[in-house]
């Protein structure tokens, strides 16, 4: 039976309670936390988190696990709460608050709490998060190159057996969970990307399900084989549409489809000027992310497109992984 328990927040103005699950194995093994929630209108992750508790007690994980799990399924509850990325609170992104020991607001309070309590008793992590009210996106893990150089490969790994065919590599900000759990306390943390447009996924979730599974697998902790798809690819960067009015767009093509360049993939109406135009692909590849809603304000992206067979793929900011199965 697994029990909820209770992370405690509090100072002299605030007291806040986040709840997670730690689950004890029968024999040694690493320390694993996987989250969600860091941003309160991210709900596909949080999903993710439900279904993975529900897998945990119907295989009864922890008369089989080795070693010892934290599952946390909401990092932000007040933003949670009222539909927000940020903390309610200072209205602070809590996932640019880690190490800010000299701060005094709350998201601080929360990220430092975390940090003491239950990452820094782990040996790795995944954080779970979608694209909020924005594009959908591919399920994919994300890197960041600002990692300790004797970690990045950590995390690469990481991400590699969590087992998405994109892996995006960017720089990130020196206080997102991530990037501080890998800097300063030279654990590997992933971000996980899933979905997004407060809709939840259940497709995409189930490919969120498989990856928390493969490092479960990939680390020994239990018994069973990773799954992972025949190529998978490290992005470096990737180029977006954006719509320069705004509209109402209509796509005939779908997240993950194949598109070739000049392809019509949908439609674009301004009822300003009562024009109509197509939307054509700015190039040939796989549809990465896509504007979820049928209305699209000026300057917002419409989608990306990540082209996996181009002939000088640096040129894409794309490179191709040997699959982990073949390095075990």
């Amino acid at each position: 039976m697994l029990e909820l328990k209770y992370c405690e927040i509090k100072d002299n103005k605030y007291f806040s309670s986040i709840p997670y699950f730690e689950i004890w194995g029968t024999l040694d093994g690493p320390s694993i936390f996987i989250s969600a929630g860091v941003h309160g209108d991210e709900i596909n992750g949080v999903y993710l988190i439900k279904k993975f508790i529900d897998w945990a007690k119907e295989s009864k994980l922890e008369g089989r696990l080795k070693g010892r799990l934290f599952v946390l399924p909401i990092l932000n509850l007040s933003g949670f709460r009222s539909r927000k990325r940020y903390v309610l609170e200072d209205k602070k992104d809590l996932n640019r608050q880690f190490g800010k020991t000299d701060s005094k607001t709350i998201s601080a309070l929360i990220a430092s709490n975390l940090v003491d309590e239950i990452f820094s008793k782990c040996d790795m992590g995944v954080d779970i998060h979608d694209a909020g009210f924005g594009a959908v996106l591919l399920p994919h893990a994300r890197i960041h190159i600002s990692d300790r150089d004797n970690c990045i490969s950590c995390s690469r790994t990481l991400a590699q057996i969590f087992g998405t065919e994109f892996i995006l590599e960017r720089k990130g900000v020196p206080s997102m969970m991530a990037v501080y759990m890998n800097n300063i306390m030279n654990k590997p943390v992933i971000t996980v990307e899933i979905g997004g447009a407060g809709h939840l996924n259940e497709q995409l979730v189930s490919i969120g399900l498989r990856g928390l599974k493969n490092v479960l697998f990939a680390n020994h902790m239990l018994d069973g084989e990773i799954d992972l798809p025949q190529l998978q690819y490290i992005l470096h960067s990737r180029k977006t549409m954006r719509v320069n009015y705004t509209a109402v767009i209509k796509f005939n093509r779908k997240l993950g489809d194949w598109v070739e360049e000049g392809q019509q993939i949908g439609t674009l109406y301004c009822p300003e000027t009562t024009k109509e135009e197509p939307l054509l692909a700015h190039k040939s590849g796989i549809l990465f992310s896509i504007w979820p809603d049928n209305q699209i304000c000026k300057g917002r992206q419409i989608c990306s497109i990540v082209n996996t067979k181009s002939k000088n793929m640096t040129s894409e900011g794309l490179q191709k992984m040997e699959n982990y199965q073949k390095n075990m």
